[in-house]
């Protein structure tokens, strides 16, 4: 009875002090809602467990080397790893890419897939909610093509046609049929754009999977009970010794490396948000400060009242108690607004976030957010109230005799309350003035980096190519031939195909021997980065050549002279004081070796971050190799 007392006369002095009130509680709003958004995308991306049974046991592997970092595996390293390990229940490799379906609606569409290993989805941990999943073995040469579409491309696709299952549509020209739907709640946090699964192989990967130089294939691991990744960590790296002991040529000097998946996923993110957390975490220590300076305030016009309470017997724990429920009642109305802008503002930053980062797309305010939000409501509003309840709770009804006249003097000792929220209150802002200070610096310097090439006016397309039909490099290098001609028929318009392109999360590697050096120890190998480029592509990305020509399609054509295009670090690093025109680099083993002649060096790109200093890199004509074959 005595509390909705206190909260009756709480909403009452709030109705006498308007502005005060909507200063307050408008305080309270924008610093309560900004950690609640903040905390809702930490809490999604970073804390929250990801939406697999016993996710703690996944783990991505990747092959790596230190001179070149992480990389995918070839199949038949897979296939040992798989086969070799200790510390797995399954392996499952995978590979995306973009295929055309058509017989899931009037119009072809182009969509993102993923080639996946037949027990994939087992170690997911996951089953379809309608139909199968793949069966053992469906990932084999010569078995019937099927597919598994996510529940999003099922309403998309197909309008949720119960009788979808076992429909057949076709991906790059050829019959799959449908076996299975994946549950609406699923959501793929390692590709989170792909709508379609198939099992290995497809078309084009068949050469590369005898291919054990060739690595496209990213893997996920199940653990076994009981084993950590450290555990893993030490089998895998004796898998890696063996694989490199009997297969020196291409697994040399490589190890394999087991990281968590939310690890994985999060290690990138984890630092920026946890400092934008701390950052917004000030920005309500300011709001508790100015809220509590407002209350000091207002206690000094309320001085002999309450003072005049004392008198008429109310205790200083009762006085505590009802200017504590008017802090909590404002930092709970405070917080209830807080959460609708945290909602807006959370609705406004989906809209700027790309849909394939992971994640990020299923950031909201649910049960968990708005718990945290009343727990920090409650726990603002006795913070931030305390103080001044303590204060205003030491009148007396001497002092408010002595103070009755034609003005209200502030209590010494709200005086110096005040003091030092004024001071919390400018070291608090200076400390955020410095550090945005610095973020603006760091963003200014990050601006004046020049990637290497013109990235103002660039558009970017993904081309996919049925390999059925385009089953040879002939076949392929005819294909971008006349596409290329037909982009530069468009009016204004100049292009050009390569890939990878910068900042496209692809990479590709390398090793090449420089002809006429001497040869290398046994185990080491020169790599640089490789593109594959067409012709105009350098004029057309914007990337200066530095000595030389760039590629072009009267020279550069399948069957001519093979030659490649360096760029400065490389030259710099292999060519010290030299110049590299007209040397000659060996790339591939065996029938796959080709000796290409330099005929242009280039200026460097940073192709993966604007941080990353550019290494040596070397483009090669696509007419020359259409054909993604690894060294």
């Amino acid at each position: 009875m005595s509390f909705l007392q206190d909260l009756r006369f709480a909403l009452r002095s709030f109705r006498r002090a308007p502005a005060f009130t909507a200063i307050a509680v408008a305080t309270l709003a924008i610093g309560i809602g900004a950690n609640t958004a903040i905390f809702s995308v930490v809490d999604s991306v970073v804390l929250r467990p990801l939406p697999f049974p016993d996710a703690g046991q996944l783990v991505i592997v990747e092959q790596v080397r230190p001179e070149l970092g992480p990389s995918a595996l070839s199949a038949p390293d897979l296939a040992d790893l798989s086969a070799d390990n200790q510390v797995f229940t399954a392996v499952a490799g995978y590979h995306g890419d973009s295929v055309v379906l058509r017989g899931a609606g009037e119009r072809p569409q182009q969509i993102n897939g993923q080639a996946t290993s037949a027990d994939y989805f087992e170690v997911l941990g996951v089953a379809p909610a309608l139909g199968r999943g793949f069966a053992p073995g469906e990932d084999t040469e010569g078995r019937n093509r099927v597919a598994i579409i996510t529940w999003a491309a099922y309403q998309k696709y197909l309008g949720g046609d119960p009788s979808a299952i076992g429909r057949t549509v076709t991906l790059d020209d050829q019959p799959y049929t449908l076996i299975g739907v994946l549950g609406r709640d699923f959501r793929l946090v390692i590709d989170s754009d792909v709508e379609i699964f198939v099992p290995r192989p497809r078309s084009f990967d068949r050469e590369l999977a005898q291919v054990r130089g060739g690595r496209f294939l990213q893997a996920i691991a199940r653990l076994r009970p009981g084993v950590s990744v450290a555990q893993a960590q030490a089998n895998l790296s004796a898998v890696a010794a063996r694989l490199a002991s009997a297969y020196p040529d291409t697994n040399s000097g490589r190890d394999f490396r087991a990281t968590q998946l939310q690890t994985r996923l999060t290690q990138d993110l984890r630092p920026a948000l946890l400092v934008l957390l701390a950052a917004v975490g000030f920005v309500l220590l300011i709001a508790c400060a100015n809220v509590a300076n407002l209350l000091l305030a207002r206690a000094s016009v309320r001085h002999r009242e309450l003072a005049i309470r004392i008198a008429l017997g109310a205790g200083r724990g009762r006085l505590v108690r009802q200017l504590l429920t008017e802090s909590v009642v404002l930092s709970l109305v405070g917080g209830a607004l807080g959460v609708g802008l945290a909602i807006w503002g959370l609705d406004a930053l989906r809209g700027l976030i790309p849909p394939e980062i992971a994640r990020f797309q299923t950031v909201g305010v649910d049960l968990r957010v708005l718990a945290f939000s009343s727990g920090i409501s409650l726990l603002v509003g006795v913070a931030f109230g305390l103080w001044p309840a303590l204060s205003a709770s030491r009148s007396s009804p001497g002092d408010a005799l002595k103070d009755a006249g034609t003005r209200t003097t502030a209590h010494a000792g709200r005086q110096r309350a005040r003091s030092v929220l004024v001071a919390s209150e400018i070291a608090l802002a200076t400390l955020l003035l410095v550090g945005a200070a610095l973020m603006l610096r760091s963003f200014q310097r990050v601006n004046q980096v020049d990637p290497g090439f013109r990235a103002g006016d660039l558009t970017t397309g993904v081309v996919a190519v049925p390999t059925s039909r385009y089953d040879s490099p002939e076949k392929l290098a005819d294909f971008y031939q006349r596409f290329s001609e037909r982009l530069d028929a468009i009016p204004g318009a100049q292009a050009a195909i390569g890939a990878p392109l910068p900042y496209s999360g692809m990479n590709m590697s390398r090793a090449f021997e420089v002809v006429g050096a001497p040869p290398l120890p046994v185990g080491q190998r020169n790599v640089a980065a490789m593109y594959l480029v067409g012709r105009d592509f350098f004029e057309t990305m914007g990337i200066p050549v530095r000595a030389g020509r760039s590629f072009s399609a009267a020279e550069d054509r399948r069957g001519g002279p093979p030659v490649v295009v360096i760029n400065e670090a490389l030259a710099r690093q292999y060519f010290p004081g030299q110049d590299p025109m007209g040397k000659r680099l060996a790339l591939g083993r065996g029938e796959q070796r080709a000796e290409r002649e330099v005929v242009g060096i280039v200026g460097d790109v940073r192709s993966a971050s604007l941080e990353e200093k550019p290494g040596p890199a070397m483009y090669v004509p696509f007419p020359q190799q259409p054909w993604f074959v690894f060294g």
